[in-house]
């Protein structure tokens, strides 16, 4: 006897459902997801400098309201802040960037405390986008603004041996005794791939420093891939993957049939 055969429309469909399981498993995995941070200075400036009595405000944002966990982290000048020094040293100056799990309130305890192993200043993971440099006019200092690259890059690279981004040590001065901080540039850019997707689920922060405490500032925000925030309503991959397997095991099952005379 033989048995009556699938129709061909109810075969499309079930190939189709496996597609697009697979297809959405797949797109989840790759979706990206932004989240842009607000600073709170802490009490304090560390690294005054007796000279000029210039120092380095410390700044702190709370990682744990982001809701997802981080892959990369970007601060960017804001355009528009007419303060702080021109030429080579135009916009915001980092001193450093440091993510750690204990809350501090204090700048001065930010030498000390403890960071995750996260950062890697290479130009490879730290990617620079120098902004434009302002022009120091008629200024009698003006021969310690000059130079082809924004302070502590070269050839438009962070130069870290100049930057020393991992550490809380700039001296915050714009003669050639400067050192340990990145000049971005007005409207720069730096982005940094942390070497490892780091959760937020328990509290986090994310310590920068401004050479100077002069008033430039900066935006931050910080992104991750494959991981959907809560607020997002997509299907869950378990449930995803038990689709997906129900049309495979349907596939086969008429693929069976047909042969079945």
């Amino acid at each position: 006897m033989k048995r009556l055969s699938i129709l061909p429309s109810v075969h499309l469909c079930v190939l189709s459902l496996s597609f697009v399981a697979i297809n959405l498993l797949l797109s989840q995995s790759a979706k990206a997801a932004s989240f842009d941070l607000s600073f709170t200075s802490l009490a304090g400036t560390i690294n005054v400098n007796p000279l000029n009595k210039a120092s380095t405000g410390v700044y702190r944002a709370d990682l744990s309201r982001v809701g997802f966990d981080i892959t990369a982290i970007k601060l960017s000048d804001i355009i528009g802040i007419a303060t702080g020094s021109p030429g080579k040293f135009s916009g915001f100056d980092l001193d450093a960037v440091k993510i750690s799990d204990r809350l501090i309130t204090n700048a001065e305890d930010v030498k000390t405390l403890p960071g995750l192993d996260v950062f890697n200043f290479t130009p490879q993971q730290t990617i620079f986008s120098p902004g434009t440099k302002r022009d120091p006019g008629n200024s009698i200092y003006a021969h310690y603004f000059a130079g082809n690259d924004l302070f502590g890059s070269k050839d438009g690279e962070v130069d870290n041996s100049i930057a020393t981004l991992g550490s809380f040590d700039a001296n915050a001065i714009t003669d050639n005794t400067a050192r340990g901080f990145l000049s971005l540039g007005e409207g720069g850019e730096i982005l940094f791939r942390l070497t490892q997707r780091i959760s937020t689920a328990s509290p986090l922060y994310l310590y920068i420093g401004e050479v100077g405490n002069n008033g430039e500032q900066v935006r931050g925000q910080v992104t991750a891939i494959g991981t959907i925030s809560s607020t997002t309503t997509v299907p869950e991959p378990a449930s995803l993957g038990a689709l997906s397997l129900i049309g495979l095991y349907l596939t086969r099952r008429i693929r069976k049939k047909k042969k079945i005379a």
